[in-house]
């Protein structure tokens, strides 16, 4: 694997910023790293031969190469060409696509990923279940001066009709009912 250096920041330009180094995977393929993030360039070329077009609707376009974020894009160029990198990392590749990626996952390898497995679904169904009942968006502890001690002052929206509202809840019962999606008002 080709690597390339650029601490001058000097190197080409990503949408993430200045290139700081670039690792060549494979004719068309590299990872690109900058101050702040990175990810997988991959060439147009080799890209609209090699991946879905469902998978490409995943990348920023740009300077001729198709770039996917580090963080959970980049496993679709793992999936999309496997044969290009470790074991480990298709592995690592394919629990991130289920995980923030589960329709492309699907996409990729024919295989459906259930709730359990995604964190992206588990929000759907979050979201699914709750659009008709107000969500907290926004929260603010009793350290605010207008907050009564032991209470939390929430400002909430209803999805299915957008609307929204301000109250305050019991701060137990927020912190003890919140889920990792949100904290549902009980009357509403």
């Amino acid at each position: 694997m080709n690597v390339k250096s650029y601490p001058d920041g000097k190197g080409p330009s990503t949408p993430w910023g200045s290139g700081q180094q670039v690792k060549t995977v494979a004719r068309g393929v590299a990872e690109v790293g900058t101050a702040s993030h990175g990810g997988m360039r991959v060439s147009r070329g080799l890209a609209t031969r090699r991946m879905k077009p469902e998978i490409l609707a995943c990348a920023i376009e740009r300077s001729g190469y198709f770039w996917f974020e580090e963080d959970c894009a980049y496993a679709l160029v793992v999936l999309s060409m496997p044969e290009l990198f470790e074991a480990k990392m298709v592995e690592s590749a394919k629990a991130s696509a289920k995980t923030w990626n589960p329709d492309e996952y699907t996409v990729l390898t024919g295989e459906p990923v259930v709730v359990e497995e995604s964190y992206t679904l588990q929000r759907r169904a979050f979201e699914a279940e709750t659009k008709d009942k107000f969500v907290v968006r926004c929260a603010w502890g009793d350290w605010e001066d207008d907050v009564p001690k032991g209470m939390v002052k929430v400002f909430s929206r209803r999805d299915s009709d957008g609307a929204e509202r301000y109250g305050l809840v019991n701060a137990v019962d927020y912190n003890t009912r919140r889920s990792k999606f949100g904290y549902v008002l009980a009357d509403a």
